[in-house]
């Protein structure tokens, strides 16, 4: 996955959404659907909506690119990514660095 992709793909997730739910994202032991659900019960997001930002969060996280993606979040300057989502996603790309 180059860095278009990586980019197009975070901005279909939504930052928020990927902070949000990445420890569900990375749970691979959990189904696209099972994830999904989550997502739709706490967001309200339609069912489309919900499996597109799954999958393509696995898929960024499969590529070996979620902490370039939770990078990406914390340099972010849109205003609805508020700076709490930006302290999580580098407390996030901390964590993944130190088990990598």
């Amino acid at each position: 996955m180059n860095d278009q992709q990586l980019h197009r793909n975070l901005n279909s997730i939504g930052k928020e959404c990927l902070v949000t739910f990445f420890n569900e994202f990375c749970d691979l032991t959990r189904s696209n659907e099972s994830v999904a659900a989550q997502i739709r019960e706490e967001r309200g997001y339609t069912w489309e909506a919900c499996r597109t930002r799954t999958s393509k969060s696995r898929r960024i996280i499969k590529a070996g690119r979620a902490s370039d993606a939770l990078d990406m979040v914390c340099l972010s300057t849109s205003p609805l990514v508020t700076v709490d989502t930006k302290k999580r996603a580098a407390e996030l790309a901390v964590g993944l660095r130190e088990s990598s």
